[in-house]
């Protein structure tokens, strides 16, 4: 007479079967987490001025803006607009350029990295996602923003001698925008 071999078949509870889909619920969402988080369409796009001056905005506007970051340099007004210098009491800049056109609204700014061992150095990547900029130059991105429902886009144009680090940025609306 043989003898009966008994297997046993792993039986899983309830408990165990919820928990083992909660684990993979759970890395299912983080994993799409990640993935949205990291798509360039969701990418959050450059700003759309520099230290509270924005393009368009009034000269009058600028300078109550300014006035309580820094100190008017220099105001050369021309027949095509005018051009002013700001020296600033901030962590991260430490000038500001600001062309204003005929109607003496802002139509390009610039700012400058502070240069002194108090300057908090802007990264390339904070001003926006590097993938997402038009990459010319050593250390050149460039940045077009199109605002949907709205003709006027922007463009946001980093400088600077350094891999990381920037010397300056500059807003403006492009050519042909």
């Amino acid at each position: 007479m043989g003898s009966i071999h008994m297997h046993t078949i792993p039986v899983r509870t309830s408990r165990e079967a919820g928990a083992r889909s909660r684990t993979l619920g759970l890395v299912v969402s983080r994993v799409l987490f990640v993935l949205f988080a990291a798509s360039p369409a969701l990418a959050k796009p450059p700003a759309d001025n520099l230290l509270g001056v924005r393009l368009g905005m009034a000269k009058e506007d600028v300078a109550h803006r300014l006035e309580k970051i820094g100190r008017l340099e220099t105001n050369k007004e021309g027949v095509r607009g005018a051009k002013q210098f700001w020296e600033l009491d901030d962590r991260h800049y430490g000038w500001l350029a600001v062309r204003f056109n005929e109607e003496m609204r802002v139509v390009w700014i610039s700012a400058f990295a502070r240069q002194d061992k108090d300057r908090r150095s802007v990264r390339y990547r904070d001003i926006g996602e590097l993938d997402e900029a038009r990459h010319h130059g050593q250390y050149l991105y460039t940045w077009v923003v199109k605002k949907k429902g709205d003709p006027g886009s922007y463009a946001v144009t980093a400088r600077g001698t350094d891999p990381e680090v920037l010397s300056s940025v500059s807003l403006y609306h492009p050519p042909g925008s």
